[in-house]
Formats: C-alpha cells, sequence, structure tokens
C-alpha cells in the first residue's frame, strides 16, 4: 500500500533531513507490511507504534494496525482503526476495501458492500473489491449480480488465478457444468499444480477421479474453518455425526466400558464432541491446520494429529477400539487403503463406524460436487476383503443440499466375528411433536427411505387422523410404490381437508394416471395449474398426460413454459428435448438435451435419452461419451453396456 505523506517540509525545515525521517518511516511501514504478509503480527506491531508515536496523524499505520486486529477477530479494534485511517486519507481504496472486510468477519455483510463499493468508486479496477462481491452475491444466491461482479474482474486482470476460480464456482453453483470444467481447463493450463481445479475438472469428466487431492481437501477446509460449524450445522442442518454416533450406541447399548478412539478427519471436533462420552482416549486425525486449530479450541480430543487418515493408523496397530469418519470418506473416494489401515489399526472385535454418500449399483463415482459417492457392494466387498463383518447399516440423512436431504448410510463394521445385529431405529424413538414428526418423515421421503417415511407418516395420523399433510404424503407413497388406488383414496382425503392446496391436486391427477383414467387425472391437473399457475411442475405433469393422449403440440407448449418457469431444471429439458424429437425439432430438442446434462451430470435419463438422440444422429463418440457417463451412473444396465460398446466400435472405424 502506498504511503501517504502527511507534513510536507516548507519555511524553516530541512527538507533532507525530513525526507530522512519520511524515507526511515516508510522503510519501517514496508517491513511492517512485510511481516503482517508472514504471518508475524506480533512483530508488526512495535513497529508500527513507533511509526504511530513520531506522527500520529499516519493513515497507513492505522490501517495495517487495523489488519492486525481483524486477523486477531478483535473486529471492534479493526473498524475502528481504519475508520481513523479513511478520516485521514478518504482517497485510499485499500483503507475500504479493509473496512468492508472486517465488517465481512464481523457478520455484517450489508456494511461490507457499501464500503466495497466505495472502494470500487476509487479504483473500478480493484480485483478484492470485485472478488469479495462476486462471493457476497453468490452466497445470496444472486448468480446474475455474482457473474457481473466476475466478469469486470478478469477485464481488469484476465490472468488472475483467484477470479478464474471464483467464475469456475459460479458455473458450478449454477450447474453450467461445460462452462465450469472450461474455466477450471484454463486455470490447470496457467497452473498445472492446482489441486482444486485439478480435482474440479476431473469431477466434470465422464471418468471421474480415484481420490481427492491432498491439497484440494486440505485448502479447501483451511478456508472453510472459521464458517465451519454454523454454515453447516446451522444452515445445512448437518446431522452426519449424530447419526453416526446413534448407530454406534445401538451397537455398544448401555454403559459400555471407557474406549480408545480415533476420529479419522475430525475437522472442528463436531464428532468428537458426540464421542467423548464413549472414550477413554479420543485422537482426531485432519488434514487442514484450520481445522485442527478449531478442533483444538473444543478441548474434546486427548491427541490432534496433522496427517492423512491411513499415516494416522499405522500409529495405533492393533490397539484401537473405536474408528469413526463422519462425512470424511467423501472426500477420498478409493477406500482400499483405509480400509486395510483400518483393519490393521483395530483390536479383534473392534468397530469401523463411517458414512457415506449412495449411489446405486456398483464402485464409486466422483460427482460434480466434488465428493465422492459410494455403493453398498463395493463398500461390503471392501469389508469382507479386510475381515470386517457387518454390525449395522442405516440409511440417515448427512445434511439439506440444494433445499432437500441428502440421503446416506451409516456403517458399523466389526473387526473378526460378526457382533450383535444392531436394529434399525424403531420408528416411534423420533421426535416428539407431531409438526416434528411430519417434517422429519417427510425428509426420510424426500430422500428415498420409503420405510422410515411411511412409519412416521403413520405416526402423525395416529395423534391426528385428519392431518391432511400426512394424508397427501402418505398417498404420494403408496403411488410411488404402485398402490394407486390407495393414493387416490387418501389424498382425497387430503383435498377434503384442505382443496385449495395445487399439490394436492397433481399427485390425484398422477394417482389417477396409474389407474387408468386419464380423463380425470387430466381434470386434476388442469385444477392444480389453475391453483399455481407459477408451478413448473404442474405444467410438466400436465403436459406428460397431453403426451400420452397424442397431443405432442399442445404437451410441448406447457413444457416451454415449465421451462421458462425452471430454467435450471434438467428434468423439464429432458421432457422438453423428448416432444421437440417426436415433433421432427431436431436442434432445439439437442439444444435442451444438452442443457439438461450440464444442469445434472448425474441424471441418468436424461445422459440416456441424450446418448439415444446421438446415436441415431450417427455421431458415435458424443453419443458414447454419455452411455459411459450412463453406465457410471447405472453400472447395472446391460443394454447401455451394450450400445457404448457399439458406439465405441462405429467411432473408431476410419
Amino acid at each position: 500500500m502506498p504511503t501517504k505523506t502527511r507534513n510536507r517540509p516548507g519555511k524553516g525545515h530541512s527538507s533532507p533531513t525530513w525526507a530522512a525521517r519520511q524515507e526511515q518511516a516508510n522503510q519501517q511501514l514496508r517491513n511492517a507490511q512485510l511481516l503482517i504478509n508472514q504471518g508475524k503480527e506480533a512483530q508488526a506491531e512495535p513497529i508500527l507504534r513507533r511509526v504511530l508515536s513520531a506522527d500520529p496523524g499516519g493513515a497507513e499505520p492505522l490501517l495495517l494496525l487495523g489488519v492486525i486486529h481483524g486477523h486477531r477477530k478483535q473486529f471492534g479494534k479493526a473498524i475502528t482503526l481504519t475508520g481513523k485511517s479513511i478520516a485521514l486519507d478518504p482517497s485510499n481504496p485499500a483503507a475500504f476495501f479493509n473496512m468492508g472486510c472486517h465488517y465481512r468477519d464481523a457478520g455484517n455483510k450489508q456494511l461490507a458492500h457499501g464500503f466495497w463499493m466505495k472502494a470500487l468508486e476509487l479504483n473500478p479496477q480493484h480485483l478484492g473489491c470485485l472478488n469479495n462481491l462476486c462471493l457476497l452475491y453468490m452466497d445470496a444466491g444472486k448468480f446474475d449480480k455474482a457473474e457481473e461482479f466476475i466478469q469486470k474482474a478478469l477485464a481488469a486482470d484476465p490472468s488472475s488465478l483467484a477470479s478464474l476460480a471464483n467464475l469456475g464456482t459460479l458455473f458450478t453453483r449454477q450447474k453450467r457444468i461445460e462452462e465450469a470444467r472450461r474455466v477450471f481447463e484454463k486455470i490447470l493450463a496457467k497452473e498445472p499444480g492446482n489441486a482444486s481445479a485439478h480435482h474440479f475438472f476431473n469431477a466434470f469428466g465422464a471418468d471421474g477421479a480415484e481420490t481427492a487431492p491432498k491439497g484440494y481437501v486440505a485448502g479447501l477446509f483451511d478456508g472453510y474453518a472459521e464458517k465451519f460449524d454454523k454454515h453447516l450445522v446451522e444452515g445445512l442442518r448437518y446431522r452426519a455425526p449424530q447419526g453416526l454416533r446413534e448407530a454406534v450406541g445401538r451397537v455398544l447399548g448401555g454403559n459400555p466400558p471407557k474406549l480408545k478412539v480415533i476420529d479419522l478427519g475430525c475437522g472442528t471436533g463436531l464428532s468428537g464432541a458426540q464421542f467423548r462420552d464413549l472414550a477413554g482416549h479420543l485422537a482426531g486425525v485432519d488434514l487442514s491446520p484450520g481445522m485442527l486449530a478449531k478442533a483444538r479450541e473444543r478441548k474434546v480430543y486427548d491427541k490432534l494429529h496433522k496427517s492423512d487418515l491411513t499415516q494416522a493408523l499405522t500409529r495405533y496397530e492393533g490397539e484401537l477400539d473405536l474408528a469413526v469418519s463422519a462425512d470424511v470418506l467423501i472426500y477420498v473416494g478409493g477406500l482400499e487403503k483405509v480400509f486395510e489401515a483400518c483393519a490393521a489399526a483395530l483390536r479383534a472385535g473392534g468397530l469401523f463406524a463411517f458414512t457415506t454418500e449412495d449411489i446405486p449399483g456398483e464402485g464409486f463415482i466422483l460427482r460434480h460436487t466434488g465428493r465422492f459417492a459410494h455403493s453398498d457392494s463395493y463398500i461390503m466387498g471392501l469389508a469382507g476383503k479386510n475381515g470386517f463383518t457387518l454390525v449395522l447399516r442405516d440409511e440417515i440423512i448427512l445434511r439439506m443440499e440444494s433445499g432437500k436431504p441428502l440421503s446416506g448410510h451409516a456403517y458399523v463394521l466389526c473387526k473378526g466375528e460378526m457382533a450383535p445385529q444392531a436394529e434399525s431405529r424403531p420408528a416411534d424413538s423420533g421426535p416428539a411433536g407431531i409438526e416434528e414428526i411430519y417434517q422429519e418423515a417427510f425428509l426420510h421421503h424426500q430422500a428415498g427411505h420409503a420405510e422410515k417415511a411411511e412409519a412416521l407418516y403413520r405416526q402423525v395420523l395416529q395423534r391426528d387422523p385428519g392431518h391432511a399433510s400426512a394424508l397427501h404424503s402418505l398417498g404420494v407413497l403408496a403411488r410411488e410404490t404402485g398402490h394407486h388406488e390407495a393414493a387416490a383414496e387418501l389424498i382425497q382425503a387430503a383435498i377434503q381437508r384442505r382443496p385449495g392446496v395445487p399439490a394436492f391436486h397433481t399427485n390425484l391427477g398422477l394417482a389417477y394416471y396409474g389407474l387408468g383414467k386419464m380423463e380425470d387425472a387430466v381434470a386434476a391437473m388442469g385444477r392444480a395449474l389453475r391453483l399455481n399457475p407459477s408451478s413448473w411442475e404442474s405444467h410438466t405433469n400436465l403436459a406428460n398426460l397431453l403426451k400420452l393422449q397424442g397431443k405432442p403440440g399442445e404437451a410441448a407448449k406447457y413444457l416451454l413454459l415449465a421451462v421458462r418457469l425452471h430454467p435450471a431444471c434438467a428434468q423439464a429439458h429432458n421432457n422438453l428435448a423428448v416432444v421437440l424429437c417426436e415433433q421432427g425439432k431436431v436442434e432445439e430438442a439437442e439444444t435442451h438435451y444438452k442443457r439438461a446434462v450440464e444442469l445434472d451430470p448425474e441424471y441418468a435419463d436424461g445422459a440416456g435419452n441424450y446418448a439415444r438422440f446421438l446415436r441415431k444422429q450417427e455421431r458415435f463418440e458424443e453419443a458414447a461419451a454419455q452411455y459411459k457417463r450412463l453406465v457410471k451412473l447405472r453400472p447395472g444396465d446391460a443394454e447401455a453396456r451394450r450400445r457404448l460398446e457399439e458406439c465405441e466400435a462405429q467411432a473408431a472405424q476410419p
């Protein structure tokens, strides 16, 4: 930062003497800035205070002292010092930028925004402000404004890796996958060793990767450490540690002996806090120094290791009673070495408890979120190979993602002979309040846990037989499992109690369709649409019925409206593409097929439909790429494997 000169020599001053003092002050400020950049604030602070004692009106030392207090999370002092600096020199954009950062870190994003905008008035190309404003709008879900600022940042400095990374993140959040992939490819061309860009470039490819780079994982969580607990627990309703603790508790029963426990990927210590009561000795392991610092503040661990999982486990050969890993294996991918190391570290009869994100079929995949999902067959194969027996496997909700519950499994494995089988959590052990029970049921329903959802819905109806939402949701569950007559009865009962809910009529229409009552189905869908003309789901469902009635033109009209109402919905684009194909509108159809797979790379129906479309166009290489994606998503799909082989053979022909 340039030093602003406060007093200049005038009559009666010796210019060389003044200039020497000023140069000395400037050098001291440069030294202090260097020390701050190196994280040596304790050494920088006395230098700055000496400069201030010689010149109490110096704007720059006040600004740098504000930075030091900001790093110490002493935001009140940081804001006061930076405010004094601004009063002395209101032309310095760096001061307004720093003030915005202090307010952001103190939790006041509105004031942060105002100071960053003021800094941009003074310097429209200030990269820090442009990037921070991009992140601010991105976090608020205002993606158009976020893109406006990040494009300005890249116009100011096209080579900025930080700006490119933020653009890639923005495209990822918007599910603009192909655009995001090109951005990360550009970063790798400039910096081939960039772990984060490499990881996401792999995540958006057809093949994915075997594991996440250690540098990516450590960097991700170092940057996330300060806001991890608040964002995950309060914002995303993070439940993995509680779900895992509950699973282990059911295996161990009441009053177990104190155990030697290791928390693999301990993060800030959320899991450690859950398992502390079981542990005579509790060790935590993480790659991120920032996370370990937060875990240390919790004071629940007897020992903390900065290490990867397998290296840490080698310290405990045959010593551990319990190894836990909540929401961590999603950053590992291939788990062969982890299972081998756990088997070696646990004593006979020791437990390995962990959570996974789910995929059907076989193996594991790297999702476009940058996290890995593992199939049950892959987990059980590794368990058998390494001498583990299954004690418990339970469906759990890990957290919310994009407004929906993210489904996973909690596993408890035993080294050696199988321990007594633990039973799944009883349905009536959930929350006591009727609305809490309903919400829990609805989350499990969304996550695909049909049995748990049904048991909880029935609990609600036992307490309140006229609970309209529970009647409706139980009816939806009945329809999804093929019991269309029961579904229609339940949903009709819900409508009698609350006739003005559009979703009730939509699902009644789907139940009628399942019963073959097409006219009743169309009528019910029409009522839903009249009740909520802005519902993309109602437009889509009505369109699908019209398509089945042989009315593709009317269907296309409603599907176009659905896409306009919800342009980020992969299903809406896919359905529109199918109808456009039937009408012979090939170019328009391809636009929507392509958008569907970009928006959701894990949407198997979209990949399959686009693959078939490309094969019919004799674009075999492109079709093979989509079939490859489909096989990854549906490993048991023999037809997709056969078509993949055919397309690869055709593409290889001269």
